[in-house]
């Protein structure tokens, strides 16, 4: 698992194929609810009332939109898990762009353990480090919004820590140009909905961060 993470972290397009995962789980899972919380037509509800009474081995178990909904998640899952193979399998082979170049992660983690958010460090002579927000996540892990920048591109971060340790969780790319600021109902929909499926509550205020920066960002 160790080498996976590291994998991640340092190869871009592997983590940028991670992201959309991500994204894509909480768009079927979105869409799941939102199917099950329909109610069903007045004609298949007669149907299936019909069904009870005339006959035990008629009894319907499941409900179209729940065998729908089943099949879509059968689907995507297997599409998925394609997905990621394939993108594991060609960063591993191919490896990054050329020219490309990713800052060291150890120095990252560093800043993101002893910094507060709302402030831009230099990394090197290539990138910037702006570290924008920090929440709890679903797994009650605290994680951080950052972005990096060089001159000739960028990418929003999310990294949580799980246990003594910064993970990559997920890496979007983005304008070099754009502002670093997050804001809600931004610009970048992808960011919004990843956030949607990550953040627990709402983010930390000053208050909160600095404690959790003097517990060492000991999980919840």
């Amino acid at each position: 698992m160790d080498a996976i993470r590291d994998l991640i972290a340092n190869d871009e397009t592997i983590s940028d194929r991670v992201a959309e995962l991500t994204m894509v789980d909480h768009l079927v899972s979105s869409t799941v609810h939102a199917i099950d919380g329909k109610p069903l037509p007045q004609s298949t509800e007669q149907l299936m009332a019909k069904s009870q009474s005339s006959s035990p081995s008629n009894v319907i178990e499941m409900s179209f939109w729940r065998k729908a909904s089943h099949s879509v998640r059968e689907h995507i899952a297997i599409a998925a898990v394609f997905i990621l193979t394939f993108g594991v399998t060609i960063g591993v082979f191919l490896g990054s762009s050329p020219g490309s170049y990713n800052p060291d992660w150890d120095t990252i983690s560093q800043h993101l353990t002893q910094k507060p958010s709302d402030q831009v460090f230099t990394l090197d002579s290539q990138w910037d480090l702006n570290i924008q927000a920090s929440f709890i996540n679903t797994k009650d892990d605290y994680c951080r919004l950052f972005t990096l920048r060089s001159a000739a591109e960028a990418h929003i971060n999310i990294a949580c820590n799980t246990g003594n340790s910064w993970q990559l969780h997920s890496r979007l790319p983005t304008d070099a140009s754009s502002p670093d600021t997050y804001r809600t109902a931004s610009v970048h929909p992808e960011l919004d909905a990843l956030l949607d499926s990550t953040l627990k509550g709402s983010f930390l205020n000053r208050s909160q961060e600095n404690e959790a920066i003097d517990n060492h960002w000991q999980s919840q």
